[in-house]
């Protein structure tokens, strides 16, 4: 993974991953970008519970919904200029919308 902001020497204060799963994009923006704290949302605790034996120190972790999670948020950001949302958005695949009563068109 190869991020601009390493080429152009920009330093990162906070990086947040609204929807971090088991981690995979956080751990490695951590390793690459090198910010300062970071912030990891998840609402599955499993996910959570998992991830939270591989992180660092400077990385804290919320098991929460992302949309209910705005002050937690605003809390860790705070007055931070430097500042990184990543994240790969959640899918939804046919099977899914499927348990969910949706009809696929044929």
């Amino acid at each position: 993974m190869t991020f601009v902001l390493n080429e152009k020497n920009i330093s990162l204060k906070i990086l947040v991953e609204p929807t971090c799963g088991l981690g995979s994009i956080l751990l490695k923006a951590n390793l690459s970008l090198k910010p300062e704290k970071s912030l990891g949302i998840e609402i599955q605790s499993h996910y959570t519970e998992r991830l939270s034996k591989e992180i660092s120190n400077n990385t804290t972790l919320l098991n929460q919904d992302f949309f209910k999670s705005m002050d937690s948020i605003k809390k860790f950001i705070g007055d931070v200029d430097k500042l990184l949302f990543v994240g790969n958005p959640p899918r939804v695949t046919n099977s899914e919308l499927s348990a969910h009563f949706s009809k696929i068109s044929r």
